[in-house]
């Protein structure tokens, strides 16, 4: 069956990325999803370096149609980070953050396979998105 969010997801799922430029941060904390953590309960990547992105509220894509898993979502474009050498204390990366510029409030987090960039020249690559759904309970 396909469906196509409608338009009150789709109106707020726009909002949303316009508010506010969100940074881009990896992670390095081996966590276990919960929806009650804020930014300030992960370490963020630090040395071989690594920065922080930052995203840019007018570039984001929002699909109207998004097949048949009834999602709105928000993509933006590809982003890449070279690295010159190990991260400090050789850690390793185990996903990435969107975080609000000016609120502050974890938007999304992408819990992935793990990656240690080991020398220069490791890259690591994330093509943020961002899902909305609503549901009946």
């Amino acid at each position: 069956m396909a469906y196509t969010p409608d338009e009150g997801e789709l109106l707020s799922l726009q909002r949303m990325i316009a508010y506010e430029n969100m940074y881009l941060r990896l992670f390095t904390d081996n966590h276990v999803e919960d929806v009650t953590e804020s930014w300030s309960d992960f370490t963020e990547a630090a040395g071989g370096g690594y920065v922080q992105k930052t995203l840019t509220s007018g570039s984001w894509s929002v699909l109207s149609n998004q097949g048949d898993d009834g999602v709105a979502r928000a993509s933006y474009a590809k982003q890449t980070w070279t690295f010159t050498g190990a991260l400090t204390s050789d850690a390793i990366i185990y996903g990435w953050v969107l975080v609000g510029v000016t609120s502050g409030k974890l938007y999304r987090v992408a819990i992935e396979s793990a990656f240690t960039p080991t020398g220069a020249g490791d890259f690591y690559e994330v093509t943020p998105v961002l899902e909305l759904r609503s549901r009946a309970t």
